[in-house]
């Protein structure tokens, strides 16, 4: 199976009233009729079927479906074949949606739902692999030249819905959106968060920046008089979907970031050393056009405490539209188990230090763990905002573990859950970031979790494990941050360990979920020191290793007001 094919399905929630809508039939180029028939396809009906699509008004349970694939800029077809109807074997070319879409064909990706259960004589072929027996609700989604042909030599109609988008790479992390802004053109092609992002925000005048670093569209905007006064009196509120990407003032200019795209910090730092690149364009975009009613809405905990250099102007708040986009993951199997077999599990993608550590610190023990990447001793000490070097003394025992357990990476990684690798990444620069895993599904950039919610691949390693060891994407910073990690847990039904900044769980619990203090010791979530609060996170997990599954599932089974209600919460908060 080509790595470029996914498959799902949704439960229906359309009617049949796509039946009797006025399709046609659309031309197929006499070179293509040519070839089928020198192939051997004389006595076709028709090649192809009869379509509608969405130049014409579309029914109204078509919006269900705009966040359902990882898609945005999504285009619409009902697709009807009757009987000795046939499509034979071919690629896309995506031409005309390109030209409109000002992409290429490397960035579209198609999905087929199934209307209707199978019936007798309806065929479907993707990459060589025949389809049948399918049921309403089944999807299959490929990328780019992926051949697939289908046919009908039944007596009922085949009827599809074929969803044309572009990747969601392309569209997430690029653009400025704004509405109702004076002096700015309503940009209403929304990215793939849920297609909700301003259905999110309750706010008139509002701004949604989807990319990492300083947002060069706000440069270019000069607001008159009259949008000023409009501004000042009514409010801009400015949503950042990424969390900040912060730098210390004494940074050089030119390379202000240690980590790539953002910085981390030794737990000493201050809030006047603290700077955004976000920030510094909108609080620069605010003088310019002399506002002084500007909120900005971002994923970082205390951001208006830590970020002081900017609130002479600006309202900080925090208010986590990633968050806020969320979804239930399809077809979730929401029974309580107790009967795991591994006491962890841990998945990672992109390289960062932290999860370097956490990853080798569990290489040893038997768990769902997910490592892409291999590093010497020396490699695994460097770059860090603490000095684990003082472990040798202060925590002998994880400093000797982390040192045995390199071997074992270095041997027997990668270490994988459900995305396979032929082969780790070896890390050799001491200054590690944007190091992805290399894998025939995934671009550099791209990250499983984006899918995840609608293929549901990791129900069993989770229905399998006690413990979510959670290594979220910052861990040296002073402002919490959280993602769809912990989400993915509280759907899962499983308790959790925060790897990230201090007061993350503060953070979580702020939005009314529960954590586990009842069961074991978080007070590493109060921790500033970074090198501490590890060390104090790996007692925890250590003691979790050393426990029997027996005590464990005992555990668990005390924990289940404290799961069911974390799952009631999260289907509250997204709904």
């Amino acid at each position: 199976m080509n790595s470029r094919i996914e498959k799902g399905h949704v439960s229906k929630f359309w009617n049949d009233k796509f039946k009797s809508l006025p399709y046609n039939r659309q031309p197929i180029t006499r070179e293509e009729i040519s070839h089928w028939r020198s192939q051997g396809y004389d006595y076709v009906k028709s090649f192809s079927g009869s379509m509608y699509d969405n130049r014409n008004p579309m029914p109204n349970w078509i919006a269900n479906l705009k966040f359902l694939f990882g898609m945005y800029n999504q285009t619409y077809t009902f697709y009807k074949m009757d009987t000795l109807e046939i499509m034979p074997t071919h690629s896309d070319h995506f031409n005309t949606y390109c030209k409109l879409n000002n992409t290429t064909s490397d960035n579209v990706e198609r999905v087929i739902l199934m209307l209707e259960d199978w019936k007798p004589g309806h065929y479907f072929e993707l990459d060589g692999v025949g389809y049948v027996n399918w049921k309403a609700g089944d999807w299959f989604k490929w990328r780019g030249d992926v051949p697939h042909a289908a046919s009908n030599i039944g007596i009922e109609p085949r009827y599809t819905l074929q969803i044309t988008g572009t990747t969601i790479m392309q569209g997430q992390m690029n653009k400025l959106f704004h509405r109702n802004v004076p002096n700015t053109l309503d940009n209403l092609h929304n990215p793939f968060v849920n297609n909700v992002v301003f259905g999110k925000i309750p706010e008139a005048h509002s701004m949604v920046y989807m990319n990492n670093r300083y947002i060069e569209e706000l440069d270019s905007i000069m607001h008159d008089e009259k949008a000023i006064d409009v501004l000042n009196k009514n409010g801009l509120h400015i949503y950042l979907y990424e969390p900040l990407c912060s730098y210390h003032k004494d940074a050089t200019p030119d390379n202000p970031h240690n980590q790539g795209f953002y910085s981390e910090f030794s737990h000493t730092v201050r809030p006047d050393e603290l700077r955004a690149e976000e920030l510094d364009s909108i609080y620069q975009y605010a003088v310019r056009n002399n506002l002084t009613n500007v909120t900005v809405h971002t994923g970082n905990y205390n951001v208006d405490v830590w970020y002081t250099h900017y609130t002479d102007r600006l309202k900080l708040i925090c208010d986590d539209l990633f968050l806020k986009c969320q979804k239930k993951i399809e077809n979730l199997d929401e029974t309580f188990r107790n009967q795991f077999n591994y006491k962890f599990i841990c998945l990672n993608w992109r390289f960062t230090k932290h999860r370097q550590l956490v990853s080798t610190f569990l290489a040893g023990d038997k768990g769902n763990l997910s490592w892409y990447h291999s590093a010497d001793f020396d490699s695994l000490s460097s770059n860090l905002r603490f000095e684990l070097g003082d472990w040798e003394h202060t925590h002998t025992n994880h400093y000797r573990k982390l040192k045995d357990n390199c071997d074992i990476v270095m041997k027997n990684a990668p270490f994988v859950v459900d995305v396979p690798a032929a082969a780790p990444v070896e890390i050799k620069n001491p200054n590690h970031f944007d190091i992805w895993p290399q894998t025939e599904n995934f671009k550099p950039g791209e990250t499983p979790a984006l899918r995840n919610i609608l293929a549901n691949s990791l129900s069993s390693a989770y229905i399998n494990s006690f413990v979510d060891i959670i290594n979220e994407t910052r861990f040296a910073e002073p402002t919490a941050n959280f993602s769809e990690k912990v989400f993915q847990a509280i759907q899962y039904k499983k308790p959790f360990i925060v790897v990230g900044p201090p007061k993350t769980l503060e953070y979580v619990k702020s939005l009314g979920f529960k954590t586990f203090n009842e069961f074991w010791d978080e007070s590493y979530d109060d921790e500033p020191d970074h090198g501490e609060r590890l060390a104090k996170i790996f007692d925890l997990v250590e003691t979790i290793l050393n426990s029997p599954l027996e005590d464990l599932r005992s555990m668990y089974d005390e924990m289940h007001s404290t799961v069911e209600h974390n799952l009631a919460k999260y289907k509250e908060f997204v709904k």
